[in-house]
């Protein structure tokens, strides 16, 4: 898709291998942007000479909720980079903008999903653009799920030195209209990571955790605005129906756990729900993927979703709430289901839905072919497209 004021170019603009500059998070670091962008990396690897520039450090730790920021995977997702940014060293930016800029891109990319980056990655972009290269922000969203008050003046600051945007979901795409209106952008919708797929036989992977029935899987970091409450409350109107159904929440809670400790209890779900408080190595996740019945994202807002991507990639269905992107990943009845936010009772009537239906092999077919609608490539393609078309109109005046 070619946003408004768009201008037809595309890697005919370019040399036959393009230089392209990559900013985020890399391996050591741990999480779905680091994944991110190591697959973007690869896809663009044979089309274009790629260098990816890293944090050395990413956060301070008493600002970082979690046990640790690095993959304790055995077999973690990794691709060259260079660690170049700390991003709570002021005095360091500018050589990192520095060496960046020396390796003379034609576009620096820039991953983009958190307000606290502004000031870094403004640095850097400058320099880039100093040196002639165009900044694309690849965006995964521009208003924060949890929202803080210089959120708008530091994504500002990124907003004013980009040239271009790529975004993943509609949701992103009217962000972007409203707070830069005529921006030149692509919309591709955001890929399947499927690192997480496995040869290991389901019925293995089941009894090696010790499930028995069906299982709903909330996967990832915790927090209030994904909607674990929700889903637990739908937990006794499953029980009633499937009283073997086990609900497995796997990864750290960003949130005080407590209170979903005393709401498990209350409703007596006891044993019946597992919290698995911790990130969790690609092995492990990879295991209760194939495990799983159903990923369960019950979430009150969002943009997309890198865990429904997770998910189609290990070949589990999704049941996933009406909010931002989401509906725009689900293929209804087809890929899974999508129900209303903060509705326990849909939420479970949908489950026992899936349920009757026949669960994740009845599924898995439908699941398998909607998962190829999303593709590395085709954002690579649209990405050095976007290249293209910047650079001619910067060569054009």
């Amino acid at each position: 898709m070619v946003g408004a004021a768009g201008v037809t170019g595309g890697p005919a603009s370019l040399g036959p291998r393009p230089r392209i500059a990559l900013l985020g998070p890399a391996y050591p670091f741990r999480g779905g942007m680091a994944q991110f962008l190591a697959f973007v990396y690869r896809a663009l690897a044979p089309r274009a000479e790629v260098a990816q520039f890293s944090f050395s450090r990413q956060y301070p730790a008493f600002l970082f909720p979690g046990k640790t920021q690095h993959d304790v995977s055995r077999e973690p997702l990794r691709v060259p980079a260079e660690p170049v940014l700390d991003a709570v060293a002021p005095w360091r930016w500018p050589a990192a903008g520095r060496r960046v800029a020396a390796w003379r891109p034609d576009a620096l990319v820039v991953n983009w999903w958190l307000p606290f980056f502004g000031p870094p990655y403004a640095a850097v972009m400058a320099a880039a653009r100093r040196a002639g290269a165009v900044n694309i922000l690849l965006a995964h969203n521009l208003v924060p799920h949890e929202r803080r008050p210089l959120d708008r003046f530091l994504t500002g600051l990124v907003l004013a030195r980009s040239d271009g945007f790529l975004v993943a979901s509609a949701a992103v795409e009217q962000e972007l209209r409203g707070l830069v209106p005529g921006a030149r952008y692509r919309r591709v919708l955001h890929p399947v990571y499927d690192q997480y797929a496995t040869a290991e036989p389901r019925a293995a992977a089941r009894a090696a955790l010790g499930l028995a029935g069906e299982t709903l899987l909330f996967f990832g970091f915790v927090r209030a605005y994904k909607g674990l409450d929700t889903l637990i409350d739908a937990m006794p109107a499953i029980l009633r129906e499937r009283p073997q159904a086990t609900l497995v929440v796997a990864g750290e809670f960003y949130d005080p756990v407590e209170p979903y400790r005393r709401r498990i209890a209350e409703l007596g779900l006891g044993e019946r729900v597992r919290l698995l408080d911790r990130y969790l190595p690609d092995e492990e996740a990879r295991q209760l993927l194939a495990a799983a019945d159903v990923c369960v994202l019950p979430y009150r807002m969002a943009t997309q979703s890198g865990v429904l991507q997770v998910a189609y990639g290990a070949g589990c269905p999704v049941i996933a709430t009406r909010v931002g992107g989401l509906p725009e990943f689900v293929a209804e009845g087809v890929s899974g289901f999508t129900v209303p936010p903060d509705d326990p009772a849909a939420l479970a009537a949908a489950a026992l839905r899936f349920f009757a239906a026949g669960g994740r092999e009845a599924f898995s077919e439908g699941v398998r072919r909607h998962a190829q609608s999303f593709s590395w490539d085709a954002l690579a393609e649209a990405l050095l497209d976007l290249v293209g078309e910047l650079r001619a109109a910067r060569a054009g005046g």
